[in-house]
């Protein structure tokens, strides 16, 4: 069932309502490079620079960084490593996530079979988005970015925009818990 535009609209509400609460949420970044391509530079600078200043403030409880490249193969011997299963484990608990909204949910990943005739070669992958938040309150993961729900797009850009709509008092509040 699909639902209608003000349902969607009830939904990012009731997700982005922890910041309206006074609760200073956990965000954990993920990233393909720290060195991004053009055309996705300037953003994802800018999108690091207004988490931090959240930071700073007091809206965010915590922002954390992770590269985690463009893609991993989950057979493979490097998702084995420490590292690896970390970004698996990351994509099934984001994964695990969307299944729990109770909705139609887009993730940002994308699995692609990799084959070469020539090599006689062939491997399933994970592309893993430019960019990710992963937002927090206490342990529990309550948001992916970008994701689409029920034909509704959310992106990285939303939740700042978000975080920067807080009031003065709600501002006060999240520095004073």
């Amino acid at each position: 069932m699909k639902r209608s535009s003000n349902q969607s609209n009830e939904w990012w509400e009731e997700k982005t309502s922890m910041l309206h609460a006074g609760h200073s949420p956990r965000v954990k970044v993920f990233l393909r490079s720290l060195a991004p391509p053009m055309g996705t530079c300037q953003q994802q600078n800018e999108a690091l620079e207004q988490l931090q200043s959240f930071e700073r403030q007091g809206l965010l409880d915590s922002v954390d960084v992770t590269v985690w490249g463009k893609s991993i193969c989950p057979d493979s011997a490097a998702a084995q490593t420490e590292p690896g299963t970390r970004i698996l484990d990351y994509v099934d608990e984001f994964t695990a996530w969307g299944a729990r909204t109770g909705s139609s949910t887009e993730l940002p990943f994308e699995e692609q079979r990799v084959s070469s005739s020539i090599l006689d070669e062939q491997y399933q992958k994970i592309v893993l988005p430019q960019v990710c938040f992963g937002v927090y309150t206490s342990d529990q993961l309550e948001l992916v970015l970008p994701c689409e729900i029920d034909g509704e797009s959310y992106g990285v850009e939303d939740f700042i925009r978000i975080v920067e709509q807080q009031s003065p008092v709600e501002r006060e509040i999240g520095t004073s818990a």
